[in-house]
């Protein structure tokens, strides 16, 4: 009996999807610092295509998941969009730049505390999120995200176009 509610509780664990802010809400406020010396809020994202991802250094799929945003970072960066990773990991700001460096993530850093990620709705890592230039959710991602997935999901939202092929299958052209 207690090995067939094991079970379900797998089942239902890896079924069910937790709670990410919905599509076309407004990303929850919050203020930090970044390691390149800015400001971190919702507020100084605007006017970008911003990827805001939730990592830890100790979590094995966001060190994965690594060099897929670094990816992003390089080709979103050159076109005026931005990645900000936002750590989970404890210590000064300066030794989260450095973790991230340690697993190739050269974009700006900052950190997190609880209540924003509640705001955030993050129970998982990694967990990532589009927000469009309006500050607005365009997409939400639990678990690693590739590099084809995010910029497939800029080029359906209309987000961004620059220099990418027509996503597959679905018929779009420059």
């Amino acid at each position: 009996m207690l090995a067939a509610g094991f079970l379900v509780a797998l089942v239902l664990s890896r079924a069910i999807r937790p709670g990410t802010l919905g599509t076309g809400s407004p990303a929850p406020q919050f203020e930090g610092a970044l390691s390149n010396g800015t400001s971190l809020s919702v507020e100084s994202f605007r006017g970008k295509v911003t990827v805001l991802n939730f990592w830890a250094s100790w979590c094995p799929p966001c060190r994965k998941e690594a060099p897929e945003l670094q990816a992003v970072h390089e080709e979103l960066g050159a076109a005026g969009g931005q990645v900000i990773g936002i750590s989970l990991d404890e210590g000064e700001l300066w030794q989260v730049e450095g973790l991230g460096k340690r697993h190739g993530m050269t974009f700006a850093m900052g950190q997190a505390d609880g209540a924003t990620l509640q705001r955030y709705r993050v129970k998982r890592l990694p967990t990532t999120y589009i927000l469009s230039p309006d500050g607005d959710v365009a997409a939400s991602f639990v678990g690693p995200v590739t590099k084809r997935k995010i910029m497939d999901t800029l080029r359906r939202k209309a987000l961004f176009t620059a220099g990418l092929p027509p996503v597959a299958g679905t018929g779009e052209s420059e």
